[in-house]
């Protein structure tokens, strides 16, 4: 069976807690775009996950304007900020 494809939209500590998870079990989940608007923290996830410059984005809105590329996204942004790039992610089928 394939790991489950994931986009992150949020690079703090909620998002870290996912990449985590993708690199200890890279056969049950592939992270494989994160979109983080502050570039240290989107940087050192991204090169966690050893993520290209192509896989990197400032935020969920220019990561949702790609093809859909993944099969769920997590949104990992601040409570505050859950509301749209949730519902815009559902609308896109992630």
């Amino acid at each position: 069976m394939r790991p489950v494809t994931a986009v992150i939209f949020g690079a703090g500590s909620r998002g870290s807690v996912y990449a985590s998870y993708a690199i200890a079990h890279p056969e049950e989940l592939q992270i494989i775009a994160v979109a983080e608007p502050k570039p240290d923290r989107r940087n050192i996830l991204a090169d966690a996950l050893n993520l290209p410059e192509s896989s990197r984005y400032s935020s969920w809105e220019e990561l949702l304007k790609q093809p859909r590329m993944a099969d769920c996204a997590f949104v990992c942004t601040l409570d505050d900020d859950h509301t749209a790039p949730a519902i815009k992610a559902m609308e896109l089928g992630y």
